[in-house]
């Protein structure tokens, strides 16, 4: 058992010879075996191009929902009438 906490970044190795990426949209979809793939693109002049794709379990997705949601303090609130996907239900 760890003693870290959350969040902690002490092991944490950063790669510097990736590039950052300015990202305009996300496509997001689901799949059966609860993996999220996330597709990154970027509006340019010449057209809607990718930048980059992931694939990320959906409990690990949440997390970094909600931590994106901290930073910028903001917590969207589900629209009412909206239903859940048959696929997130547990």
């Amino acid at each position: 058992m760890s003693n870290k906490k959350e969040g902690d970044l002490s092991d944490f190795h950063r790669n510097d010879s990736l590039p950052v990426l300015h990202i305009d949209s996300a496509y997001v979809s689901h799949r059966d075996d609860k993996i999220v793939f996330v597709n990154f693109t970027s509006n340019l002049p010449g057209g809607n191009f990718e930048q980059a794709r992931m694939m990320i379990r959906d409990q690990d997705l949440q997390g970094l929902i909600n931590g994106m949601c901290d930073v910028i303090n903001y917590y969207p609130k589900k629209p009412s009438g909206k239903q859940s996907s048959p696929k997130n239900k547990k």
